[in-house]
């Protein structure tokens, strides 16, 4: 009984897991097809946010749903900011949002 649990368990986090790299894959379709460029910035972005949900749950020890919606802010921020650094232009005429 306790193989069948153990491979049940396995199951289950192989599918979390595949589910996972499948949401990577279609936001690397997504930003590739809207802007005709590969962004790797996005699997740093993706780590930023697992990184901060460790840290606030398992580190902090806040509750896992507590914990959850600050985890997804994180890397929105960095993404934001990454977008405002990159749009600026290097030359002096830089634009009005910088």
């Amino acid at each position: 009984m306790e193989d069948a649990a153990r491979l049940l368990q396995l199951v289950v986090n192989g599918s979390a897991a595949g589910c996972i790299y499948g949401l990577i894959a279609l936001g690397f379709v997504l930003i590739y097809k809207a802007t005709e460029m590969v962004n790797f910035a996005q699997g740093d972005i993706m780590m930023l946010g697992g990184f901060t949900a460790y840290s606030l749950i398992a580190t902090l020890g806040l509750n896992y749903w507590v914990g959850s919606p600050r985890r997804t802010r994180s890397p929105g921020s960095a993404s934001r900011a990454l977008s405002r650094i990159s749009s600026c232009s290097p030359t002096p005429r830089c634009c009005r949002t910088c």
